[in-house]
């Protein structure tokens, strides 16, 4: 996996960033692939990134959201096992001052479903916490073959624990 800065990728032409109103702040990005530990270093990157950012509040959030928007891409978008083509995917963060923007590039044109999560499946909620956790999230398609899945993760609200009043 490589890590750097640059610019977020465009999507069909439109900056995806842009659209969603973040068009200040820092940019980071690492290659995505599909290999043992991928999801572990993203999560690294991300708290990374957001320490570097002086933005650790938004690492829970985030860190879920980003596990899963990767999950996704390495189960649905990239070949296993990987192939010598262009089989990789993007992690781009976007920081602004209340929005991080967490977007995940991949290869696949087929668009993330938010389907009826099963109470007993195994998997299918991925999408579900990534709705519960940002303030928006979507898809872009790709210039060329593929996608763009982001969410936008607000600020973190003030958590008090519930505690059931005593009886």
């Amino acid at each position: 996996m490589t890590a750097h800065d640059r610019p977020a990728p465009r999507a069909g032409g439109h900056d995806w960033a842009v659209a969603l109103g973040l068009t200040a702040g820092s940019v980071t990005a690492i290659r995505l692939d599909p290999v043992p530990g991928c999801v572990r270093a993203s999560r690294h990157f991300l708290r990374t990134a957001l320490r570097r950012w002086r933005l650790t509040a938004y690492a829970d959030d985030a860190a879920a959201v980003t596990a899963e928007l990767v999950t996704n891409a390495l189960r649905h978008a990239l070949p296993h096992p990987p192939r010598r083509t262009r089989s990789t995917a993007w992690l781009t963060l976007t920081r602004k001052e209340h929005a991080l923007l967490c977007a995940v590039s991949d290869p696949s044109p087929a668009p993330p479903v938010l389907g009826a999560a099963e109470p007993l499946a195994d998997g299918g909620r991925g999408l579900h916490v990534v709705a519960a956790l940002s303030a928006s999230w979507g898809w872009s398609p790709g210039a060329g073959p593929g996608k763009t899945v982001w969410a936008r993760i607000p600020p973190p609200r003030n958590r008090t624990p519930h505690h059931p009043p005593d009886r």
